[in-house]
This record gives C-alpha cells, structure tokens and sequence, in this order.
C-alpha cells in the first residue's frame, strides 16, 4: 500500500497551546477575541488537486496564526480543522478523482481531526464515526484500509491514555477493530505489527479469547509473515490450559537433555529468561528467595534460556548463581527465532508457565508477581524462613 501524503501542518499554535496548558492558564473561551484574525473557510468545489491545495493553503495560514491564550488557540484549532475536514470529505466524495489523491484527502484529514484533540476531547469518538462511514462508503480500497487503520489508532490512544487497572476493559473495542484491519482486503501494511502486538496485549490485559482470534487472524490473513510461527505456538498455547504441557526439552547446563517431565509431582515455574533482558536479572532475587522458601513443598523453577550463545548462557549462569535447573534454546536471529520460542508462542521476555504437579499448563504470564496468587493456591501462602532454637533470625 502506497504511504499517503501527509500535508503541511504548521505547529506553533499547537506547541503554545501545549506550553499554556502545562502552566496552568485559564481555560475558558473569552479569550478568543486575542486571536490574529483568521478565516478559515472550507472549499467544497472544485479538482481534487485544487481542493488538495487549498488544505496545504490552510495549514499555513494556522500555523502563522498568533494567540495570546489557550482558549483563543483552541478557537483557531478548531475553525482550521472543520475546514481542512470539509474540504477534504469534498475530496474523498469524488469517486471520479485519482485514488492517490482521495487517499492523501484521508489521511490528512485523519491527521488533523488527531491534532485537534487538545481542542476537542470527543474527538476520538468523532474519528472512530468518520471512519466507519469513509470505509463503509469505500469498500474494498486503499481508502478504506486508511479509515480503518485509524479508528485502530483511536482506540489503541484511548487504551494507552486509560489507566493500567481498567485496561482490560478497553480491550474488546481494540481487539474487534485491530481483528477487523488484519482481515480486510486490501490490509495496511502495518496490520501484521499490529494483530500481533494487540494478541500479544490481550494475553497480558486477561483476554486469551481476543488473543485467540487475532492470532488466528495473524495466521490465515498472513501466512507468510514472520511472526506466524509465535502465533501458531501461542494458540496452541492457550488452548492447552488444563492439559499435558509436552515437548518442553533440551540441553542443559552438562549437555544431557533436561526435559518438564523429569519434574513430574512437583509445582515448576517455567521461566523463559535471557541474559541480556533485564527485567529477567531484576526477577532473580525474589524467585531464588521464593524457590528456597518453598522447594520443601515440592516446587522448582525449570529456567528456559533463549540466547544466541551457550557460552554466554553458561557464564551468566555461573555468575548470577542460578541453581536451579535450565535448558537452553539457541536463539538464530534479533527477533527471538528458537525452537522453544516458536512451540510455545514467546516473544516478550520475561515470559513464565506455571505447571501443575501432574504436568498440566495452569496459566502464563510475563513476571514472577503475575503467577504468584496461582502458585498461592498451590502451594499455600509463602512463609518467610524461621531461625532455629538459640540462632539469631
């Protein structure tokens, strides 16, 4: 898909806007009158190429437009934006007009319906009804495709900009819309990146049915992309909860095979680590002082290491005194390619499984604290280690 052209957006009036805001100035629209006079007019009539003209003409008329306040700034943004808007819907009305140019008529007005959310805070709702009308009334086009990449980038802001507590009830909207885009012909370039990357979220947020589907979506709608081999891992993944986790094995630290299954009656935490990631080093600590503290009860820690090196894998663990058991899994490229990554869907570190005492895949998560309240119900509350008769604690 062709990159769009982006018009000329002028941004002075929007970086004073952002500085008043910071400082705290009034907020209240009596100020307008402070405003260099502007008149911003949509033009509605006319060739694609005029009309495209007329929004670069607008956007340097804004951006040599003066403010003294934030709300005289906010009066400008919003006259300039209904302009650039209308004309710009003038544009993408022509079904008789070249493609390209209706599809830099979308994008720019994409593009300064998002700079106008300083001015207007409904706007996202305006930009998701917008696009579901443009792509709705383009079917099966470049045009369509923008719209729809679009309203993906609404909501994932507001997803961004909603607090990390209640994101998982933001989920279904983006995962719905991002579904949508990977399925869509013909699809953005950037839909692959993004049916991943919203898969990948749904796992962390509490969603593996929205995970579910866009890695399904990953998988059919694109084939040949390189992220297919985690997606077909992790749906297998997250289908297996509540069965026998096989194929976990390889070498260890002495060459001989290590395999989850030599730990069959035991609690294991699989924790897929590398030695450069170090989130993975922050974690060792609070795992080594849990292992010790219930390793009487029957759980052990299996270490998955994914790296590009033995010789560094075998370094690291002897520095960083990791004692318990480890396979290691050869890493061939920069995006993570090994055979423990692909069966099991990993492509964030850390990245850890929990494993029942009779094999079973109870749930996964990226950090030792998400696992914790489960390992809780299988083990029992962890009990800090108490000193024996006439030793000091």
């Amino acid at each position: 898909m062709m990159i769009p052209h982006q018009p000329r957006i002028h941004s002075s009036a929007l970086a004073f806007l952002t500085v008043m805001l910071a400082a705290g100035c009034g907020s209240t629209e009596s100020g307008s009158s402070s405003a260099t006079r502007a008149d911003f007019t949509a033009k509605t009539q006319g060739s694609a190429e005029a009309l495209l003209e007329h929004i670069d003409q607008l956007s340097l008329q804004f951006g040599e437009s003066e403010a003294e306040d934030p709300a005289a700034v906010r009066k400008l943004l919003r006259d300039y934006s209904s302009a650039v808007v209308e004309t710009a819907k003038a544009i993408i009305k022509d079904t008789k007009a070249d493609p390209v140019l209706r599809q830099r008529a979308t994008t720019a007005l994409f593009a300064t319906l998002s700079r106008s959310r300083e001015a207007d805070p409904k706007v996202m709702e305006t930009i998701i009804q917008t696009s579901e009308r443009i792509e709705a009334e383009n079917p099966k086009t470049n045009i369509a495709a923008i719209a729809a990449f679009e309203r993906c980038k609404a909501y994932g802001l507001e997803f961004q900009l909603t607090p990390v507590p209640d994101r998982p009830g933001k989920m279904k909207n983006l995962a719905e819309a991002v579904d949508h885009l990977g399925r869509l012909d013909p699809p953005p370039e950037p839909a692959p990146e993004l049916v991943n990357k919203t898969a990948m979220d749904s796992e962390v947020y509490g969603h593996p049915e929205f995970a579910e589907k866009l890695y399904t979506t990953l998988i059919e709608a694109f084939p040949e992309d390189d992220r297919v081999p985690f997606a077909k891992g992790a749906l297998a993944r997250l289908k297996l909860k509540g069965q026998i986790l096989e194929g976990l094995e390889g070498p260890g630290r002495d060459d001989k095979t290590t395999s989850l299954k030599d730990f069959r009656g035991k609690v294991v935490l699989v924790d897929f680590w590398g030695t450069l990631c170090v989130p993975c080093t922050n974690e060792i600590p609070a795992m080594e002082g849990y292992r010790k503290t219930m390793e009487a009860k029957g759980f052990v820690i299996l270490g998955v290491c994914v790296d590009p090196s033995m010789e560094n894998y075998l370094a690291y663990s002897k520095e960083m005194k990791l004692d318990w058991p480890q396979i290691f899994s050869k890493v061939t490229n920069q995006k993570m390619n090994s055979v423990m990554t692909h069966r099991f869907g990993v492509q964030r570190l850390p990245f850890k499984m929990l494993i029942d005492r009779d094999g079973r895949f109870l749930a996964s998560g990226h950090y030792f604290e998400d696992l914790k309240p489960e390992l809780d119900k299988l083990l029992g509350p962890e009990k800090p280690e108490t000193a024996a008769p006439g030793e000091k604690k």
